[in-house]
């Protein structure tokens, strides 16, 4: 019926930038009055759903249901998005922070919370790696060994190396910005020792 009444407006899409988010709905109107809805697109992250269950072990929660692997997390969080559909189309907006969203979850689905516990590429890194925001790390570059900062995790991490021909950052140094997989560093310092963001 679905497919019958809504033709191409709903779409499915796998996201390798969403790295914190399990899934998210994104709503594509005609105009800003929102009175012609073009076009409806779930994405499910990549990154989350391939960091998680690496041991083939661990059950993670999505929605507050236990999910043994990665078809029963990509289901729930299809379900999850699926309710951001219903009510973005029934009333114009969705949140899943408010209570008609967590009442419709829970009676069309049986989720009994809005979070997932799956594992994010940054604590993939960490379990792994012992690779966090704000430590000291080395690592090989082209023949050199460079030391930098670990600024961000993502499927890479983000190390500002201290160069004065860098981007100046708020705390007054310069940086070169290297993305470095987290197998590849070293850690030196595990004290958090991140600079505020760049100015540029």
């Amino acid at each position: 019926r679905i497919a019958a009444e809504w033709g191409d407006l709903l779409r499915f899409d796998i996201s390798r930038r969403l790295i914190r988010s399990a899934g998210n709905t994104r709503f594509k109107y005609a105009d800003r009055s929102k009175k012609r809805l073009l076009a409806v697109t779930i994405q499910i992250s990549s990154p989350i759903i391939f960091s998680s269950y690496d041991d083939g072990a661990e059950s993670l929660e999505v929605g507050g249901i236990v999910c043994r692997n990665r078809l029963d997390a990509l289901q729930c969080i299809v379900e999850h998005e699926l309710i951001h559909v219903v009510e973005g189309v029934l009333y114009g907006e969705t949140s899943c922070s408010r209570p008609r969203f967590k009442d419709m979850a829970k009676r069309i689905f049986g989720h009994t919370t809005n979070c997932h516990k799956l594992v994010t590429p940054a604590v993939r890194a960490y379990r792994k790696f012992g690779v966090r925001p704000g430590q000291m790390v080395a690592f090989e570059w082209e023949g050199r060994r460079l030391v930098g900062l670990v600024n961000r995790v993502t499927r890479r991490a983000t190390v500002l190396v201290e160069n004065p021909r860098g981007a100046r950052y708020s705390n007054g140094k310069r940086y070169f910005k290297f993305y470095v997989p987290p197998h590849m560093l070293t850690v030196i310092d595990d004290s958090d020792k991140r600079p505020a963001a760049s100015d540029s």
